[in-house]
């Protein structure tokens, strides 16, 4: 049977946690697939290419880099190799277990209509694909879904433009707001589950970095740069907050507070902060609506920019200028530098 999907999955010198990726896809899922292995560790071809001529399967192959081209730049390069109507970009440390033979059928069910994406649920994400994200619908509407395992028709992927490689992470934020913003719709689907490892690559590679405050700050601002305040804000937010439900007060407010952002922004570095929403971190695992406060709760901290904006659209104020924390029963402004 000719494949309805290919799956895409970047590596690179991470054989071990690779061979019990692709040994639980293989056993436990059932699909018209092909699978493309992208390798971005050039001492690694001599095995992969043994691994593709021994695993006996007629639609395996391996694209291999002439460099470490990174998660975003595999995944563009081995576009290349798609010629299905379905494509699914995967890490390589995802674990299916007994019982997935419907697992992709749960997810390409969806992929028709106005909807151009879907994704499945897991123990090391951020948002609502999250199993711990206990009070949505199975299978909901959402604002973004993450890129450790999302289907997509393949036509609609190239359309609104492959991976954004000039992003230092956050690229399934960037994308999912291009697909909404071309009027597409994002599905989170949580009878479908993968046990997601995380961080198998990121970490070891960049241990300092890797899902830190510094890489949060950095990637959300970038984001902000690109797509504007607005749309990013629209992504991220789990809870619906309508600009336009504002009132007269607060829309000045804002229109203030978007001339001090623009003139703000162009000046800051990559030790600024922002809102830390991670990219499936530990620090927002088992979160609900981001790092935002529960009543009662003591809050996540947040960049005091980014909490500065946050507290003029109502927001439950939050700092991290590292002298103050605040709870959500709190109002006013930061005593501190920010």
């Amino acid at each position: 049977m000719k494949p309805l999907m290919t799956i895409l999955i970047p590596t690179y010198d991470n054989a071990t946690t690779f061979i019990q990726c692709y040994g639980s896809l293989m056993r436990f899922t059932e699909f018209p697939f092909k699978v493309v292995i992208v390798n971005n560790d050039p001492m690694g071809k001599e095995y992969y290419d043994k691994f593709v001529e021994n695993a006996g399967f007629e639609n395996l192959e391996v694209l291999h880099m002439d460099g470490n081209k990174g998660w975003m730049g595999a995944i563009n390069a081995g576009m290349e190799k798609v010629d299905t109507e379905f494509v699914c970009v995967m890490n390589d440390d995802l674990i299916f277990h007994p019982g997935s033979q419907d697992f992709w059928r749960k997810l390409t069910i969806h992929l028709g209509g106005e909807v151009a994406a879907v994704g499945p649920s897991t123990n090391f994400v951020m948002g609502r694909q999250a199993i711990q994200d206990q009070g949505t619908p199975s299978c909901l509407p959402v604002k973004f879904l993450i890129g450790f395992c999302m289907v997509l028709r393949t036509q609609i992927f190239r359309d609104v433009g492959l991976l954004d490689e000039s992003l230092p992470g956050g690229d399934d934020l960037d994308l999912s707001i291009r697909l909404r913003e071309a009027g597409w719709q994002l599905i989170a689907e949580k009878t479908a589950y993968v046990h997601h490892v995380g961080s198998s690559t990121g970490a070891v590679l960049q241990p300092g970095y890797w899902n830190s405050m510094t890489q949060s700050d950095l990637t959300n601002n970038v984001l902000i740069r690109k797509h504007g305040l607005k749309a990013w804000y629209d992504c991220v937010n789990l809870t619906p907050w309508k600009f336009e439900d504002a009132g007269e007060e607060l829309m000045k407010s804002l229109r203030e507070e978007d001339t001090w952002w623009e003139e703000t922004l162009a000046g800051i570095d990559k030790e600024s902060r922002g809102l830390n929403v991670g990219s499936g971190t530990q620090q927002t695992e088992n979160a609900w609506d981001l790092d935002r406060a529960k009543p009662g709760r003591e809050v996540r901290e947040v960049g005091s920019l980014t909490g500065r904006r946050l507290i003029r659209q109502g927001m439950p104020p939050i700092c991290r200028c590292g002298q103050t924390r605040w709870t959500s029963s709190r109002q006013g402004t930061c005593s501190s530098i920010c």
